[in-house]
C-alpha cells in the first residue's frame, strides 16, 4: 500500500499562491481544500472557482478532500439553508475532480444525547443522499462537543449507516477529547477512508507530529499491515501556529509547545517529521 501526502495548505499560509507554491515545495502533489485566501471553501464564488481548478491544473496538484464546515452548526440550527450549503459544497467537489468530503455530526449545546440520535441521522440521512447524487463520498470527523465526539458515538453513527458514511481518522482530536488513539482506531477501523495528522499531549498541548501521545506512527503501522493493497491520503493538518480560519475552527485556545517564527516554517517541520515517520512505517 501506499500513504499519499496531502494537506491542509491554508496552514502554509492564508494566500493560495504561496499555498501551491508551498506544496510544489514540499512535494506535497495533493491538497484539502479549507480557507482559499482567507475564505471557507463553503462561501466561494463560481467565478472563484474557475480561477482555482486553472491554478491548481497549473500546479499540477490534485484535491485529495475539500475540509467543508458541513455539519459544523446546532442540532437547532436552520437545516434548509445547511442543505444549501452543502449542496454548493458537493458540487465545487464534483469541479474539482474530488471524491472525499469531511463533515461533522452537529453541536448538541447542552441538549440530552441520547434524545439527539434521531435527528443528527435525519440530517447526516439527507447529506447523505444529496452527496450520492454528486457522486462524492462523506467523512465523518470527530470533534469536542458534536454528537459523534468519542470513539463509541462515531461508531454508532457509521454502524447505522452501513458504511455510506465513512470515517476520516483523526488520531489527535480523539487524544485532545481525552480517548485513546489506539482504542479509537481499533473500533473504527473498518470505516476510515482517510486520515488528518496532528499531534498533542496527553495535556492537550499541541506538539509537531510524532514527538506527542497521539501514537501515529503505531496507528500507520496497524493501517498498513491489516490493509495490505490499499492506498490512503494522509492530510497533515498539524495546528502548530495561529493561522487565518483557526478561530473558526477550534472549540477552545490550543495550548502550544513549540515556537516557530511563521505559518511556513511550522507546516514545514511537521511535513519533515511526516515523511519520517512514514519512512519508518513503510520499511
Amino acid at each position: 500500500m501506499a500513504f499519499i501526502l496531502s494537506g491542509f495548505a491554508d496552514e502554509y499560509s492564508a494566500d493560495f499562491n504561496e499555498q501551491l507554491e508551498g506544496f510544489q515545495l514540499l512535494g506535497i502533489k495533493n491538497i484539502e481544500l479549507r480557507f482559499i485566501d482567507g475564505e471557507n471553501v463553503s462561501v466561494i464564488t463560481d467565478e472563484k472557482v474557475d480561477e482555482i481548478k486553472e491554478k491548481l491544473k497549473s500546479a499540477k496538484i490534485g484535491v485529495s478532500a475539500i475540509g467543508s464546515p458541513i455539519g459544523k452548526i446546532s442540532i437547532e440550527d436552520d437545516f434548509d439553508t445547511h442543505l444549501k450549503v452543502a449542496e454548493k459544497v458537493f458540487k465545487l467537489a464534483r469541479e474539482l475532480n474530488c471524491k472525499y468530503i469531511r463533515v461533522f455530526s452537529f453541536y448538541l449545546n447542552g441538549k440530552e444525547r441520547k434524545l439527539c440520535f434521531k435527528q443528527v441521522c435525519k440530517r447526516l440521512g439527507e447529506l447523505l443522499a444529496l452527496a450520492e447524487k454528486f457522486g462524492v463520498i462523506l467523512c465523518h470527523e470527530n470533534e469536542e462537543g458534536l454528537y459523534g465526539q468519542s470513539p463509541e458515538q462515531c461508531f454508532e453513527l457509521l454502524q447505522y449507516f452501513g458504511g455510506k458514511l465513512r470515517c476520516v481518522f483523526d488520531m489527535g482530536n480523539f487524544l485532545l477529547g481525552g480517548y485513546s488513539p489506539e482504542n479509537a482506531y481499533e473500533l473504527l477501523k473498518n470505516y476510515v477512508e482517510y486520515f488528518h495528522v496532528k499531534d498533542a499531549l496527553k495535556d492537550g498541548t499541541i506538539v509537531p507530529c510524532g514527538e506527542g501521545d497521539a501514537q501515529i506512527e503505531n496507528i500507520f503501522c496497524k493501517y498498513n499491515e491489516e490493509n495490505p493493497q490499499k492506498n490512503v491520503y494522509v492530510s497533515l493538518e498539524p495546528h502548530l501556529v495561529d493561522f487565518v480560519g483557526l478561530n473558526a475552527l477550534a472549540t477552545h485556545d490550543l495550548k502550544k509547545k513549540v515556537t516557530f517564527n511563521d505559518e511556513k516554517e511550522a507546516f514545514t517541520y511537521a511535513h519533515k517529521n511526516l515523511i519520517k515517520i512514514i519512512e519508518k512505517v513503510n520499511k
